[in-house]
């Protein structure tokens, strides 16, 4: 299957192939007057022709996500309404709310994905049930 060029934008692409299909310029042309060489050109032309795009649509590999968008959004609300919710907690209410039994490292990920940091609480002060904001 064709590969698509990174270095090209998808712009660029739309142009070449209204070059070629609309202005009826060859591939030789087109490339003389780009400077794009012509196996790229080459390529770009056969995807056009395969899937009537320009850029390849990977399919998704490995294990299907326990986490969709909304239960993402989730976690990131119950972050941003109390921040030092332990991970613990956050699967908790995830299962609860949206019935979704994950693990403690699997909402790590998804706070990490997220942009999420942490910051490790003081034993003393969880000790004495104070809490610092």
């Amino acid at each position: 299957m064709p590969q698509n060029v990174p270095t090209l934008t998808k712009d660029l692409c739309w142009v070449l192939i209204y070059m070629h299909y609309i202005s009826q310029l060859s591939t030789k042309d087109i490339s003389t007057l780009t400077g794009i060489r012509l196996r790229t050109l080459q390529r770009l032309f056969r995807l056009h022709l395969m899937t009537g795009d320009v850029a390849t649509h990977r399919k998704r590999t490995g294990r299907k996500r326990k986490l969709d968008q909304n239960a993402e959004e989730f976690i990131q609300g119950l972050i941003e309404h109390s921040p030092d919710s332990y991970l613990m907690e956050l699967r908790d209410r995830l299962q609860e709310i949206h019935g979704v039994q994950v693990d403690m490292s699997t909402i790590w990920r998804t706070l990490k994905k997220l942009g999420f940091t942490y910051k490790k609480a003081c034993t003393s002060v969880l000790a004495m049930g104070m809490w610092i904001s």
